[in-house]
């Protein structure tokens, strides 16, 4: 899209276009100059390089406009699922409700380009992809009160103010929402009666195991056959770790916010070695390359299945590489590690006890995307 400016500009014609990776440096040096140059600080809340990163992968979007290859202004558009950043929350919706938002989460603009309209321009062109995305999408963001520059160019474009409150740290901000007209009614769901459902009692791993997803999802499955583990024990008592090996060792440490991840072969080693030192006869399997609907028959043996996805359904980023056995992983950030305990064959939802949402039914197809982008990990124990 090419954008003329008013005649009484000096500026040359301006292009909006889907940013790119490539472009992260451009993004991050643009906010950077914004920051340095804001009159009041309390107005602008700086994004951190990772979620700009990830804003950038689909669904999620930068769009830029750009002066030749100068990137004068940017808006992003974000997908966050049942992430807690998710303002739904914030307005007390339920579940079905919050994951048909979307976050228009942040509008720059160069001051040298100001004047242009271009905030509402990127507005209009976040919204647009929205509704694309998702066409029942409800569109939130948050302004805050004292900048009445942001808080006109969002209402201009059927912004409604939905509520005042703290966030970020302390900044005081309206949550304002662009809704779909006519307003869906957006009813919780209801698993049907071919529902089926293993009882996994959820462990939520924060704040103890920011990254401890793994060993928290396997504490789950070892105590459906009634362990009785605590949230930590598997993590610091059996867990192998290294600072580089991620498929047979946790890499990193689970108590560290940086901490990585451990694959389904390690996983397979951390179980095995808990139920050794316990004198059980129940072992480990690696399941992995095993298609998603095929996990389903181990549901039907009373069988919970420990599976790869992401973190609220992000989109999976590969990170780093390692090798084992003469194959190479591929580590990604986002990833994350659940237990499958139901599924609706009607509705075409899975059930997984997530260590960080609790019990939460996903759209199988989303969570089938991802689970094969990771490789199709799975681990069982019987």
């Amino acid at each position: 899209m090419t954008l003329t400016p008013t005649p009484s500009s000096s500026k040359p014609s301006l292009t909006i276009r889907r940013c790119s990776t490539t472009d992260l440096d451009d993004i991050m040096a643009l906010q950077e100059h914004i920051c340095e140059t804001m009159t009041n600080p309390d107005l602008f809340v700086a994004t951190g390089r990772r979620d700009n990163a990830d804003y950038l992968l689909s669904p999620n979007a930068i769009f830029g406009v750009y002066d030749g290859t100068r990137l004068t202004a940017y808006g992003s558009l974000v997908f966050p699922n049942d992430a807690p950043e998710n303002l739904g929350h914030d307005l007390g919706w339920h579940l079905e409700k919050i994951l048909c938002c979307a976050t228009l989460d942040t509008i720059v603009v160069d001051p040298d380009y100001r004047g242009l309209s271009l905030q509402r321009r990127l507005i209009q062109e976040c919204l647009s992809y929205a509704r694309c995305v998702l066409p029942d999408c409800i569109v939130l963001t948050t302004v805050s009160p004292f900048n009445e520059y942001s808080l006109r160019n969002v209402q201009s474009q059927n912004f409604q103010i939905l509520k005042r409150l703290i966030k970020y740290g302390g900044h005081e901000r309206y949550i304002l929402g662009n809704l779909p007209d006519p307003l869906p009614s957006y009813p919780a769901f209801e698993p049907s009666k071919e529902a089926f459902s293993l009882p996994v009692t959820p462990i939520l791993q924060n704040p103890e195991l920011p990254t401890g997803c793994e060993s928290v999802a396997l504490t789950m499955a070892l105590n459906y056959y009634g362990y009785g583990l605590t949230k930590a024990e598997i993590a610091e008592q059996y867990l192998p770790k290294d600072p580089e090996n991620f498929v047979t060792s946790f890499k990193g440490d689970p108590h560290d916010p940086d901490g990585d991840g451990i694959y389904a072969p390690g996983l397979v080693k951390t179980a095995s070695l808990f139920l050794s030192r316990n004198g059980n006869s129940r072992k480990a399997f690696d399941l992995t390359g095993t298609e998603l609907s095929d996990l389903y028959a181990y549901l039907k043996q009373s069988i919970p299945v420990l599976v790869y996805n992401s973190v609220y359904l992000k989109t999976p980023d590969s990170t780093a590489d390692y090798t084992s056995d003469g194959k190479t992983w591929k580590f990604y950030h986002n990833e994350h590690c659940v237990v499958l305990c139901g599924y609706d064959p009607v509705s075409h939802k899975v059930l997984v006890s997530d260590s960080l949402s609790g019990l939460i039914w996903r759209d199988e197809a989303k969570f089938r995307q991802i689970y094969d982008a990771l490789g199709k990990m799975a681990v069982v124990i019987f």
